[in-house]
């Protein structure tokens, strides 16, 4: 009698079961869940975390990160208002478009925007400790910088 067909599916049920050393992966090969597994690369190819000290220096960066994320932002909004609506007018498009206030707000704004994507990088690592980190320093750094927002006057109830 000819037992093939259960050896191959006794060997595709093994394959699909992760034992606990083993990370749920995406069928690209990123994390598809948290972890606190360490030996993941963090944005650049040099930059990996092997240990806790690693992992507690990746943490610290991304941190700082993401509270001088929300003070671009920030500043960006004050210096929006900084611009009086009247300056304007009577204005030229190339005048307004190479004014020095919409030129700083530009290199703000792509600044702003790397951080951003950096911080995006960094979280979709799954690693719990440094999403952790990014999530508690953006709420630290609305904490320092948010009341600068123009928001922040009103009541969203």
């Amino acid at each position: 009698m000819n037992h093939d067909h259960h050896a191959h599916h006794e060997t595709e049920s093994q394959a699909t079961k992760m034992d606990d050393s083993q990370e749920a992966h995406s069928a690209s090969g990123h994390p598809s869940a948290f972890t606190s597994h360490l030996g993941q690369t963090l944005l650049f190819s040099a930059w990996e975390i092997k240990d806790e000290k690693h992992l507690a220096i990746a943490c610290v960066a991304v941190a700082v990160v993401a509270v001088i994320n929300e003070g671009l932002k920030a500043a960006r909004q004050k210096l929006t208002h900084k611009t009086k609506p009247g300056q304007f007018l009577n204005k030229t498009y190339a005048q307004k478009l190479f004014n020095r206030w919409h030129i700083i707000n530009t290199i703000l704004s792509l600044l702003q925007n790397v951080l951003s994507y950096a911080l995006m990088l960094a979280f979709m690592t799954f690693q719990t400790w440094i999403c952790v980190s990014i999530l508690l320093s953006h709420m630290v750094g609305y904490f320092v910088f948010g009341v600068f927002h123009s928001d922040f006057a009103y009541d969203h109830c």
